[in-house]
C-alpha cells in the first residue's frame, strides 16, 4: 500500500511541534524565549527533514538527530561540547516523552485527532520533566534566583555552597557570585565593554568615573581558584530566592565559568537562605 505524504501539512505540523518543544526547553533552561527565531529554525528543520524523508527514509532518522543538535546550537548557544550533549539529551527527552504519551493516549482513548493529543502529550511531558527537575535541584542544593534591578529581571540557577563565606567588606552582606555571561543583560551597555577588558584595575578606574560608582563594590577573594583576587560587584535592587525577598543584595561578577557542565551559573551563600 502506497503512503501519501503531504509536504505542506508535514512542515506545518512538524514545525508547530518543534516550536512548542523549543519553548518548553528554553523555559526549562531559563533562556530568553525568541519566538521568531524558534519559528525560523523549526521551519528550516522541518523542510530539511522532509527532504531527507523523500530522498532516503532510513537515512532520515540520522538526519533528524543531526538537525536537533544543529537547532540546539543555533537557539541555545552551548559553550562546550558537554553542554551540547546535555542540550541534545534534554531536547531528545522532551521529544521522546511527548511521542510516547501521544501514542499512549491514542492507544487507550482511541482519540486520533492530532489537534487534541499532540498538545496534551507535549504539556504532560513538560510537567513530568519540570517536576523531576525541581525535585532533583531541591535535593542537590540548587536554587532558582530572580535578580531585579532598574525595572529589569533575570532568572539564574545558583548552587548553595556551604563553604561560600564571601562578604562585602563595607556592608558586611553576603555576596551572590554570578557568572558575567549570565548577568551581563543587567549591566548597562557601556559597562559591558569595560568588563570584557582583561585588566581588572583599568575596569575599576573606568567605572569609578561614572555615576554607577554608587553601586560599585570591590570585593577581595581567595577561594575561586586563585590565591588572591578581586571581584567587581554591584548592589542591585532586590533578589528573590526560595520565596524570600532580599533587598539591596550584593552581586559579585565572576568573569570565568563556575560550573563546566552548566548545571548552575551562580553561587549562593547559606546566609542568603537564613542559615549561618
Amino acid at each position: 500500500m502506497e503512503t501519501v505524504l503531504y509536504g505542506d501539512l508535514f512542515i506545518a505540523g512538524n514545525s508547530l511541534v518543534n516550536i512548542t518543544i523549543f519553548i518548553f526547553v528554553g523555559k526549562f533552561l531559563r533562556k530568553h524565549i525568541n519566538l521568531c527565531k524558534y519559528s525560523i529554525v523549526s521551519i528550516g528543520m522541518s523542510m530539511l527533514y522532509l527532504l531527507a524523508v523523500y530522498k532516503n527514509f532510513v537515512l532520515s532518522s540520522i538526519v533528524s538527530q543531526l538537525l536537533i543538535i544543529i537547532a540546539g546550537i543555533l537557539l541555545f548557544k552551548p559553550k562546550s561540547i558537554w553542554e551540547t550533549v546535555i542540550l541534545y539529551l534534554i531536547i531528545g527527552l522532551f521529544s521522546f516523552l511527548s511521542v510516547t504519551i501521544i501514542n499512549v493516549l491514542i492507544y487507550y482513548t482511541g482519540i486520533k485527532n492530532g489537534k487534541i493529543v499532540i498538545p496534551i502529550g507535549i504539556l504532560v511531558s513538560n510537567a513530568i520533566i519540570n517536576f523531576s527537575a525541581k525535585n532533583l535541584y531541591k535535593t542537590k542544593n540548587y536554587y532558582d534566583v530572580e535578580i531585579l534591578n532598574n525595572n529589569k529581571s533575570i532568572l539564574i540557577r545558583a548552587f548553595m555552597d556551604t563553604g561560600h563565606s564571601l562578604i562585602d567588606p563595607i556592608s558586611k552582606k553576603p555576596v551572590l557570585i554570578v557568572e558575567y555571561r549570565a548577568f551581563n543583560e543587567m549591566i548597562p551597555l557601556q559597562f559591558r565593554k569595560i568588563f570584557e577588558k582583561e585588566n581588572i584595575y583599568s575596569t575599576i578606574n573606568e567605572i569609578s568615573e561614572n555615576s554607577y560608582v554608587n553601586k560599585l563594590r570591590i570585593i577581595p577573594y581567595s577561594s575561586l581558584g586563585n590565591e588572591k583576587g578581586i571581584l567587581i560587584g554591584f548592589e542591585v535592587d532586590k533578589m528573590i530566592v526560595n520565596g524570600k525577598s532580599v533587598k539591596k543584595p550584593i552581586v559579585g561578577i565572576y568573569k570565568s565559568v563556575l560550573c563546566k557542565n552548566g548545571l548552575y551559573n551562580a553561587l549562593i551563600s547559606p546566609k542568603h537562605l537564613g542559615r549561618q
